[in-house]
């Protein structure tokens, strides 16, 4: 589901391995490949157990394959290679980031910060299910999970587990410290 934002409040999970943002700085989203994308340029798949890299390569199959159905049926929506991911602003924030945390950052003992961002530019809400590798278990089934995700079938967008993609600019308001005690979970 596409929509168009205007200097809306989402929210970010900025990894120790991305750029670090402060407070003023003004994000341009959309014109280059984002994080995700660039791991697998450089990703050596003879440094990890052959299970690790067998999902990794998986990932960036399915990747590839949401990819081209973006490119060919949903051309005007956020590219997952180009995109940031946001958390909307909800009173289910902190469930939202119980779940999105574990997702993004993996062991909770890496570096991280929370970003509050006022976003102008092109949204997508999308349901995470249809990303699973369980599902995504042929390339038929990547092909219509890929279908599914881009439609917003089962997209809930006051759900924890929404998925919001987004191209645009946006405007850092805030750095968060996930473990400052007044932003605890």
């Amino acid at each position: 589901m596409l929509k168009t934002v205007n200097r809306q409040i989402f929210y970010h999970i900025q990894h120790g391995n991305q750029k670090i943002s402060k407070s003023g700085d003004i994000l341009d989203i959309g014109s280059t490949e984002n994080y995700f994308m660039g791991f697998y340029r450089t990703f050596n798949l003879n440094t990890v157990p052959l299970q690790t890299a067998y999902a990794e390569l998986r990932r960036y199959f399915r990747e590839q394959i949401f990819e081209n159905v973006r490119e060919k049926y949903f051309p005007n929506y956020p590219s997952r290679l180009k995109c940031l991911w946001l958390i909307p602003d909800s009173p289910k924030l902190n469930e939202a980031l119980t779940f999105w945390i574990p997702q993004v950052v993996g062991n909770i003992n890496n570096p991280f910060r929370i970003l509050k961002l006022s976003c102008t530019g092109n949204v997508c809400y999308t349901c995470e299910e249809f990303l699973s590798l369980e599902k995504c278990n042929t390339l038929e089934a990547t092909h219509e999970n890929a279908v599914h995700y881009w439609n917003g079938d089962n997209v809930a967008i006051d759900s924890p587990h929404v998925e919001v993609l987004f191209c645009g600019t946006a405007s850092v308001q805030e750095v968060i410290d996930p473990f400052d005690p007044k932003h605890q979970l």
